[in-house]
């Protein structure tokens, strides 16, 4: 696995979700009660044969929303991180 194999994956998902997130977090100390939802998937949260390099976008985009919810917690400032999953019978 090189570094050009992983970095678009890396570039649209983290730096996607980094992106789209830094200037909603601009208003986070105005005791704005708001938050931010950032997405993930089942491949990127559990993984899947030939997905390691989603996984790996994916679980920091998880690891990014639990910091910033850890740090907007002092002003009210929500965040969360959804995996939507297939429902398997």
């Amino acid at each position: 696995m090189t570094d050009d194999f992983v970095r678009p994956v890396l570039d649209v998902h983290l730096r996607g979700a980094f992106n789209v997130t830094r200037p909603a977090w601009r208003f986070s100390d105005r005791k704005v009660t708001d938050g931010v939802i950032n997405t993930s998937s089942a491949a990127g949260v559990l993984g899947n044969f030939g997905q390691s390099k989603l996984r790996r976008s994916q679980g920091r985009v998880v690891g990014l929303t639990y910091v910033l919810a850890l740090e907007g917690a002092k002003f009210n400032y929500h965040r969360h991180a959804i995996a939507p999953l297939l429902g398997l019978a």
